[in-house]
């Protein structure tokens, strides 16, 4: 009788575990603006996967193709796999990107103040008539951002932006063969939050989507995950998900306490005022068609840069207590 009560508890489990895994039909093509919307993903995730194993790639500041592609494919095959509900929770409602603590579009380096050509960038941008470094922003398509000196040493910050995503770890070593330039380095956060991490096999890629809040400048409290596999055809396994569950706040559409959190001016320039946010948050600008164009973490005020285009966009807020979605008028 025993035997047959574990032999039947074992079936139970066998069965429900199966019956959590389900594999649907999907496609690794999207337009334009989902694909946009989810690149810099693919590229966090790739860079990821060159100095998780240690590849010869990290020395090149192009990012691999292949690997590109793959982790491309394998995120637009999940959000295009509409017949499965967790697809919906993890795209619609928590609208889920990769941790940003591998920077791809941004590099900070550090030179001598007393540098001509840095002088020249800080004072009216790019080119700044030094060979070396318009060849870096010229090959690269690198964009001066913004300069910002030192007080306590006799140096400058100046940040670079980029649109087409690269390895920057390499790009900053090669920024340091420079003379006057002693510092590079990447912003990238610190803080732990949601996330995406994969995994490549010789079959199917494992994408796990985590979402994390409570706490998350200390390693966030509480998590929820989310596995699936994608299969060279594009079809998408669902394997289930597990963790801490998800509060009712979080769930009704991606809203926490709409009157909690505040923003002004509306429309704004600049500057944007933050208020019922307690202590730092991580904020996301998009516009209608879900494209990023700004994020980071901030206290009170937005800074938004000038070149903004006029227009309507989202503006994220995460807490520790949830998210907050603000629609805001850019002047």
């Amino acid at each position: 009788m025993k035997r047959n009560t574990l032999l039947l508890i074992l079936i139970i489990t066998l069965t429900q575990t199966r019956a959590q895994s389900v594999i649907v039909p999907s496609s690794c093509i999207a337009p334009d603006s989902i694909v946009n919307l989810y690149r810099t993903d693919a590229d966090r995730l790739t860079i990821r996967r060159v100095y998780r194993n240690n590849s010869s790639y990290k020395d090149s500041i192009h990012l691999p193709t292949s690997w590109r592609e793959n982790s491309l494919r394998s995120l637009l095959a999940v959000y295009n796999a509409y017949s499965l509900p967790a697809r919906d929770t993890i795209f619609s409602i928590l609208n889920m990107h990769t941790l940003p603590n591998f920077g791809v579009e941004l590099i900070t380096i550090r030179s001598d103040s007393n540098l001509m050509w840095a002088k020249q960038l800080c004072d009216w941008g790019s080119p700044s008539g030094n060979y070396a470094v318009d060849s870096f922003i010229t090959r690269y398509h690198l964009k001066y951002d913004r300069c910002y000196y030192n007080i306590l040493f006799p140096s400058m910050y100046i940040d670079f932006v980029t649109d087409s995503n690269y390895n920057m770890f390499a790009l900053g070593k090669a920024f340091s063969l420079i003379p006057g330039v002693y510092y590079y380095g990447q912003n990238y956060y610190a803080f732990d939050g949601p996330d995406i991490t994969d995994s490549v096999y010789a079959n199917f890629t494992e994408l796990v989507f985590a979402y994390k809040w409570g706490d998350c400048f200390n390693g966030c409290t509480k998590k929820r995950y989310w596995k699936f596999h994608v299969y060279p055809d594009c079809s998408v396994e669902y394997l289930g998900s597990y963790g801490n569950q998800l509060t009712g706040e979080i769930l009704s559409a991606g809203h926490v306490a709409p009157n909690q959190i505040k923003c002004y001016p509306n429309p704004f320039t600049n500057t944007i005022v933050v208020e019922g946010a307690t202590g730092k948050f991580y904020y996301r600008i998009s516009d209608f068609t879900g494209k990023l164009h700004l994020e980071g973490i901030a206290e009170n005020v937005v800074e938004v840069n000038s070149d903004l285009p006029s227009g309507m966009y989202f503006l994220r807020i995460q807490t520790d207590e949830g998210i907050s979605v603000l629609k805001l008028v850019k002047q």
